[in-house]
């Protein structure tokens, strides 16, 4: 739960695509263990220059070239397999935002950590990376729970730990590039841009925020609170246009993201809302009922989601000729890593093994069921032993998958036996 916690508070990087006009029936492309995304949540996305989809999951970060996946993990040189947010600078390289007190980046398919990179350790992080902006003079910011770290161009590092007196310890503070790239900070009611070594007071709002604030170069939304503020610079000062909006002011917001010049994407933890800034009302939704947590807007035009629990989510603006007919999958309910690839159960009492090629790409995929008496049908926990036996917790069942198949088609044979034994 604390790494779900630190998820949620994560920002996304923004792109500007062209507006999208969606059919009443959309089509889509559902990124399961079929396909070879071997993970059950997509924590975070990003579409980089070389037209890769890059995804943060709970087993590691996943490359998708167009027709299949890479894994790339620990073994690679990931700080954590769990990774919330990536963010591409100008210099070609891809950074990382691990679960773990440290930055790691990506470059030609390389990751590099501390370890690889020594000016890493300059960062000196107290606890995991919240998020990294570069402005335009080329200066790093990294958030941290309560520290806000500038990395210049010239190598200095410094620590801010307060915004105008504030202090940023248990404080929510929303951060963006302005319209000139710089860094813009959001306290309470008053906004703050960074200039001349410190941040100034540029404006203040005639409301407080009350929860996940949206915010890029030209507007502000919080539809906690029901406002939605255009705003642009003029001689230093903010001239903003404020707008009420009542919309899914009752939803958890998780993420938003800009699709296009009047649309922004939202998810919650019911489901993904276009919004109109124009008309100031939803246009369409998708995955009602599921948690959406990251989203892109990628150069095709087409929509990706990551939700908790479902995978990943392509959906297409241009009607698809074929897509192949997958039957629903069954929710995953326990899942481990391994060296060679990882293992899990479902609620349809069956066990699903992965296995990776040198290369990072799934090799072999195998689904047994544990067993077909429907009385034992949740597993919510499976290891082998040293004897090679497949053990399950809570159903005093014994499973051995290389001795005792059952039939031909993978079906394993259930041995009674005593609770903890084996």
């Amino acid at each position: 739960m604390r790494r779900l916690s630190y998820f949620l508070v994560l920002l996304p990087a923004l792109c500007l695509p062209r507006a999208k006009v969606w059919s009443r029936e959309k089509n889509y492309i559902h990124y399961r263990w079929e396909q070879g995304f071997t993970a059950i949540n997509g924590y975070a996305l990003c579409h980089d220059w070389n037209g890769y989809i890059w995804i943060g999951t709970e087993n590691g970060v996943m490359r998708f070239n167009g027709y299949d996946f890479r894994l790339y993990t620990s073994r690679d040189g990931l700080p954590d397999n769990e990774v919330f947010g990536f963010i591409e600078n100008n210099d070609g390289r891809l950074w990382l935002l691990p679960f773990a007190n440290t930055l790691a980046y990506i470059r030609t398919d390389v990751i590099y950590n501390e370890a690889t990179d020594t000016s890493l350790r300059k960062y000196k992080l107290a606890s995991c990376p919240l998020f990294i902006y570069f402005d335009a003079e080329g200066t790093s910011w990294i958030y941290e729970q309560g520290i806000l770290t500038r990395h210049t161009a010239k190598g200095q590092v410094q620590k801010i730990r307060s915004i105008d007196g504030i202090p940023l310890a248990n404080k929510w503070v929303k951060y963006w590039l302005g319209p000139g790239q710089e860094l813009m900070a959001l306290v309470d009611d008053r906004i703050y841009r960074w200039g001349n070594k410190a941040f100034h007071q540029v404006s203040t709002l005639p409301f407080e925020v009350k929860g996940y604030t949206y915010a890029d170069s030209s507007l502000i939304c919080d539809f906690q609170s029901g406002k939605q503020i255009q705003y642009r610079d003029t001689a230093g000062s903010l001239v903003m246009d404020i707008k009420n909006t009542s919309v899914l002011k009752s939803a958890g917001t998780l993420r938003i993201v800009r699709l296009s010049r009047e649309e922004l994407g939202i998810g919650t933890d019911a489901g993904f809302y276009i919004y109109n800034t124009g008309s100031l009302h939803i246009t369409d939704s998708f995955l009602t009922g599921c948690r959406v947590n990251a989203i892109l807007s990628a150069r095709d035009g087409a929509i990706w989601l990551g939700t908790t629990g479902k995978g990943i989510y392509r959906f297409m603006t241009t009607p698809v000729k074929s897509v192949k007919g997958i039957p629903e999958q069954a929710p995953i309910l326990y899942i481990r890593g391994t060296d060679k690839g990882m293992y899990g159960t479902t609620d349809r009492s069956e066990l699903i093994q992965a296995v990776w090629s040198s290369r990072g790409l799934m090799e072999k995929l195998r689904n047994d069921i544990i067993n077909p008496n429907p009385s034992y049908r949740q597993y919510v926990f499976i290891a082998r032993n040293r004897r090679g036996q497949w053990l399950s917790f809570g159903q005093n069942t014994k499973c051995d998958l290389r001795r005792h198949p059952q039939r031909t088609d993978g079906l394993l044979q259930r041995q009674a036996t005593r609770p903890g034994a084996g």
